[in-house]
């Protein structure tokens, strides 16, 4: 299944805080985008049961969570700043994904433990610090075969083909944004310039 959902649609668990003066700040929070996970349930209605989570940290935010009893495979993708530790076997940089074998009935393989960089990440214009982003993608293993060309993946190159013939008639994927994604400036922005999505 394929689609989209707009960032407020999507649930945001509080994970941390820090005291700020008389109010508490989120030093950790979470989009559940698919799957039960941290009290939310996310939006994307995916054929097998899936998790996908982003998390964003504040410097040295600790954030430990449990993958679902029904997933055996687990991704971990930092796409913005450094994770200081992963599961204290050591940090992982920006740009780069950890694999995670979840394949186990003991809890020490679906616990998951993350830590930010202390590092402060530059800020975008707006006077507040960027978080270390991390995204989750846990699932159960299909053992299918795998056929791929460019970004379509399938499980057969006659499959592959269909969809490039679909891509080109633009049909696929059979639900589009409402923008064209193909040019930045058409992307929609909400105030102060910042993407709502």
């Amino acid at each position: 299944k394929y689609g989209t959902v707009p960032t407020q649609d999507l649930p945001l668990v509080k994970l941390s805080t820090a005291e700020e003066g008389e109010q508490e700040k989120p030093t950790a929070t979470a989009r559940v985008l698919a799957g039960n996970l941290l009290g939310a349930e996310g939006p994307f209605a995916t054929v097998q049961p899936v998790e996908m989570v982003d998390f964003e940290l504040s410097p040295n935010a600790v954030v430990e969570f449990d993958i679902g009893p029904n997933m055996d495979t687990a991704m971990i993708y930092v796409y913005q700043g450094n994770l200081k530790d992963l599961n204290g076997k050591g940090g992982v940089g920006q740009g780069y994904i950890a694999l995670l074998d979840a394949d186990s009935d003991t809890d020490t393989k679906r616990a998951i433990r993350l830590e930010a960089s202390e590092e402060e990440l530059e800020d975008d214009g707006d006077g507040k610090p960027k978080k270390v982003g991390v995204m989750l993608f846990a699932g159960k293993k299909l053992h299918e075969e795998i056929a791929w060309h460019g970004p379509i993946v399938m499980n057969t190159q006659q499959e592959v083909r269909e969809a490039l013939m679909e891509l080109r008639m633009g049909q696929f994927p059979p639900k589009r944004v409402p923008w064209d994604y193909k040019r930045l400036s058409a992307f929609p922005h909400a105030e102060g310039g910042k993407s709502e999505l």
